[in-house]
């Protein structure tokens, strides 16, 4: 069943929300002091919503007040593919000199950095994550969009699941463009988060990690194997995503 909107005024505040949600509780809800801040363009400020957990990025003029909107728009798109693999909007508040997106934040989850650091994680769930974000990947693309600041931009739960995160730069996929190959191509190196060894070469070598992706080159041994599943994951469900959404 597709999620219903409605826009409703709140004083001098335009709240456009699910039907089902009272848009006045979600303004108190920002008022409360957040559980935590993440990020910096824009902050993402994270609030307890009954058992859930709200993100709040607040969008200011001049530079974000369009974006907000635009991309509030794109997010309502996402679900209405089922392709709500970034997060799920739940409104668009519209003060008289700001906008603020609100989105349910995947509770029970921590960045792909922390999760794979972690030596109490075993390498097949790690392994798990990474075949994971290459599915979310193939998924988002078929629907027609791409993140545009994929680059770490995941987190993971405690199974191994990936799930996106920040998406303030993401767009329509635009017919012909090869901008979402480019996404998958950066992404690939995920593999040297897994093998120690691979990442003192290249992840913390910014310069020597862009040559080696531009360069196209597969990894070495077991890492270079694992690289070509990935790729082997992402051209498996592209088709499978794309034939679900057009149907």
């Amino acid at each position: 069943m597709p999620l219903e909107w409605k826009t409703t005024r709140v004083g001098n505040v335009d709240v456009t929300h699910w039907a089902r949600h009272d848009p006045r509780r979600i303004l108190d809800t920002l008022e409360t002091p957040p559980l935590r801040k993440v990020g910096i363009d824009p902050v993402v400020r994270v609030h307890q919503f009954g058992n859930h957990e709200l993100a709040a990025r607040r969008f200011v003029p001049p530079q974000w007040r369009d974006a907000g909107k635009r991309l509030f728009s794109l997010l309502q798109e996402t679900v209405g593919k089922k392709a709500a693999v970034v997060e799920m909007p739940v409104a668009l508040i519209e003060h008289p000199n700001r906008q603020i997106i609100v989105s349910l934040w995947k509770k029970g989850t921590r960045h792909m950095n922390d999760f794979i650091d972690d030596k109490t994680v075993p390498v097949s769930t790690k392994k798990k994550f990474c075949l994971s974000v290459m599915r979310r990947m193939a998924q988002l693309h078929a629907a027609g969009f791409e993140h545009g600041h994929i680059a770490l931009n995941f987190v993971a739960d405690e199974k191994g699941n990936a799930y996106f995160v920040d998406y303030t730069r993401l767009k329509p996929l635009a017919e012909g463009s090869h901008s979402h190959k480019m996404e998958k191509k950066f992404t690939l190196p995920l593999t040297s988060c897994i093998y120690p060894e691979i990442e003192a070469e290249i992840a913390v070598d910014l310069g020597t990690y862009l040559r080696h992706v531009a360069s196209g080159k597969r990894l070495p041994g077991d890492a270079g194997e694992f690289e070509a599943k990935l790729e082997e994951e992402y051209a498996k469900w592209l088709p499978r995503y794309k034939a679900k959404f057009q149907k």
